[in-house]
């Protein structure tokens, strides 16, 4: 296997949403919620290879930087996974569910500039 060609770091307000969903798993599933960010933190780490190769967010146009999502999980759990590419860096902003209203600019914008 070739190894990673980009550093995947995850922002603090990613590092906060992924505590929130964890709690939000633990209550409906405990048994469960450890395998689950296990799994969350695998798919994360695949942007270590290709990481353009997921589809541009639709926040992106609000932002002045490009934004893209690597989706995880399935229906009607789908986390949205938001990040950028700067360089060899991935920087994971923001992780949310899909199903609910997209972050504010401000939102994702305060996470870019906080890591």
């Amino acid at each position: 296997m070739k190894p990673p060609t980009h550093k995947v770091v995850l922002h603090s307000e990613a590092i906060d949403d992924l505590q929130q969903l964890y709690g939000f798993v633990y209550k409906y599933a405990p048994n469960q919620t450890t395998e689950w960010a296990k799994r969350l933190l695998q798919k994360t780490k695949t942007l270590e290879r290709m990481p353009d190769r997921c589809p541009i967010a639709r926040e992106s146009k609000r932002v002045f930087f490009e934004l893209r999502q690597l989706l995880f999980g399935r229906k009607p759990d789908v986390l949205r996974i938001l990040f950028t590419i700067d360089g060899d860096v991935v920087r994971v902003l923001k992780i949310v569910r899909a199903s609910k209203r997209s972050p504010t600019k401000q939102s994702i914008q305060r996470s870019y500039f906080h890591e």
